[in-house]
């Protein structure tokens, strides 16, 4: 059984819970797409804040923030959740997800669509069945929570909150006014009816009931009438830093739905892998057939890895340097025949090449010397350049800088 590359736009309280889920389930290849300045409340139980703090971890499971395409599988190899900065979702494009789940929470569907991935999932209003995505999961409380459906949409969004203790509306703050929020208390923290809890620019905003102050913005700007925190008036510390059971019950309806895909789709792998390798180039097939330059370099000048070889593509880069010159190339890779063809195209392109240039070789030039790639495979020549040049880095921090510490 091979392990699913998933996409979840959004990592908010809900996306986290479906991420969260997923990876217990052993589904660990995941990537969140988030925008720059995310406006999440529930901040305790949200991997959102890792575009903030650079990781965040949420009931033992630890997401990272990857910088680029190449950064996620690192984060991938170290057995962690990647959470991307991608407001355009292009990271869908280059990665070619076995999986697309839409968990931003918009109640309205802002562009998901069912070609994105062999199964596009959406969460809560917004989306129908089977025409803009594959299925869809109930997201409002009550009997149907949780439940995927295949025609059709969820129930529509019913502009009140969910009852606690009898309090709906009441539990939560909203900004007066646009403005820039200014913290008085902070999350965790026991209020009363009207605490002053924050500042919307000059305007405080008051606690309406008593509780725990379990979710609060970020101190950022927002619009008239944005949420901005949540009192429990259950009062229960814990709460505000575990998933909740309308995110938990939305999980299970994910991690179901990804297993059926899955083990449906492992009698499809002979087949699509023949129908697949018609549309690589006479250059890839020539590589792939004939490796050029695999194997391990004794006592090499510099080692780059990239990926994870438990789950998923990984390459291992040996280069020997002398006078500046890159000598010799091998690499070990574990993946797809694309990833096979670019690590021996890249050998190719580097070995007795001035090392400056070689610090140049980037991934649209693996391409291009394979004669393009399939879209879909588009991603195997950051592999090849990523490893390259984590090899160069390796060699430097292993010579040149030894080298000065002497002088």
């Amino acid at each position: 059984m091979r392990d699913l590359k998933i996409v979840i736009k959004g990592a908010g309280e809900m996306a986290t819970g479906i991420a969260c889920r997923l990876f217990m389930a052993n589904l660990k290849l995941l990537v969140m797409m988030e925008i720059p300045q995310p406006i999440t409340v529930r901040r305790g139980v949200a991997f959102s804040e890792a575009v903030y703090e650079g990781a965040k971890e949420v009931e033992g499971v630890k997401a990272e923030c990857a910088g680029n395409f190449a950064q996620v599988f690192d984060v991938w190899s170290r057995r962690n959740i990647a959470v991307i900065v991608d407001p355009e979702w292009s990271f869908v494009k280059e990665l070619k997800p076995d999986v697309v789940i839409d968990a931003i929470m918009a109640k309205r569907n802002t562009g998901t669509q069912r070609e994105e991935a062999p199964l596009v999932i959406g969460v809560g209003p917004g989306f129908a069945a089977p025409g803009d995505v594959h299925a869809v999961v109930e997201s409002n409380r009550g009997h149907n929570l949780g439940k995927v459906i295949y025609s059709g949409s969820a129930e529509p969004r019913t502009g009140t909150p969910g009852s606690t203790m009898g309090y709906t509306k009441e539990r939560l703050l909203r900004a007066p006014h646009g403005g820039l929020v200014k913290h008085s208390k902070d999350i965790g923290e026991e209020v009363k009816k009207g605490d002053l809890i924050l500042y919307v620019d000059k305007t405080p905003v008051y606690a309406s009931i008593d509780g725990i102050l379990r979710g609060l913005i970020r101190e950022i700007e927002v619009t008239a009438q944005e949420k901005l925190g949540d009192i429990d008036p259950r009062g229960v510390k814990e709460y505000c830093y575990t998933i909740t059971d309308k995110a938990r019950a939305i999980g299970v309806a994910f991690s179901k739905q990804s297993c059926i895909y899955l083990n449906h789709d492992e009698s499809c792998h002979k087949r699509e892998a023949s129908i697949y390798m018609t549309q690589y180039s006479d250059k890839v097939i020539e590589h792939f057939s004939n490796p050029r330059n695999a194997g391990v370099i004794e006592n090499a000048d510099g080692v780059g890895e990239i990926g994870d070889p438990d789950c998923g593509d990984f390459m291992r880069v040996y280069i020997k340097i002398e006078k500046h010159i890159v000598t010799d190339v091998k690499y070990q890779v574990k993946g797809c025949p694309a990833s096979i063809a670019c690590a021996s195209a890249m050998t190719e392109m580097a070995i007795g090449q001035d090392l400056d240039d070689v610090m140049m070789i980037s991934d649209d030039d693996i391409v291009a010397a394979l004669d393009g790639l399939p879209e879909f495979k588009i991603h195997c020549s950051a592999l090849g350049a990523s490893g390259l040049q984590k090899a160069i880095i390796d060699y430097f921090d292993k010579h040149v800088v030894s080298r000065h510490s002497k002088v």
